[in-house]
């Protein structure tokens, strides 16, 4: 499964985004989202861990603290539902 990388550093005052560097980063957010839209599937996230650390992005001492999942819709036409069903999250 193919995945594109973005990291977001805190705004300053101006509202001026801030790269993200060694000192500021627990102000930052990494996120992945998939380059296809799928209807189920499951996502290795101590890969992804593992990803960020060998690309400088987190050292492996960093104990992550926040987990966000989500769905974005870009575009409907009229009133839709979008359900989620089966969400599960395993940490072992």
């Amino acid at each position: 499964m193919a995945y594109h990388f973005l990291v977001l550093g805190p705004d300053a005052a101006s509202g001026t985004p801030i790269p993200c560097t060694a000192a500021n980063e627990s102000q930052c957010e990494y996120m992945f989202f998939r380059d296809n839209q799928v209807a189920s599937g499951s996502v290795d996230i101590l890969a992804a861990y593992k990803w960020m650390v060998s690309q400088g992005f987190i050292s492996a001492s960093d104990v992550p603290t926040q987990l966000e999942y989500g769905v974005e819709i870009v575009a409907t036409s009229g009133t839709q539902t979008f359900p989620m069903n089966g969400l599960t999250f395993n940490a072992s």
